[in-house]
């Protein structure tokens, strides 16, 4: 209750801000970094490492199916 009859004092309404705006900048700074880790990611592995080719990773021995309850793989 001491809580409510303080409302009005001018330090606990900046220090309640204070900690808001603080909370705000740690998620904005970690949704940012996971926006940026995934678009290295995907940028390494599209533009930077080489392509895997299936035909001399595993030879004659693999095919593609889709559809595999009906369709192209029935």
């Amino acid at each position: 209750m001491s809580f409510i009859k303080n409302w009005n004092d001018l330090a606990l309404q900046e220090k309640l801000f204070e900690s808001l705006t603080f909370t705000c900048a740690i998620v904005g700074i970690f949704k940012v970094g996971s926006f940026l880790w995934r678009a290295l990611k995907g940028v390494t592995k599209y533009f930077i490492l080489p392509r895997r080719d299936l035909f001399t990773r595993y030879g004659k021995g693999w095919a593609i199916v889709t559809g595999a309850t009906d369709g192209l793989g029935k």
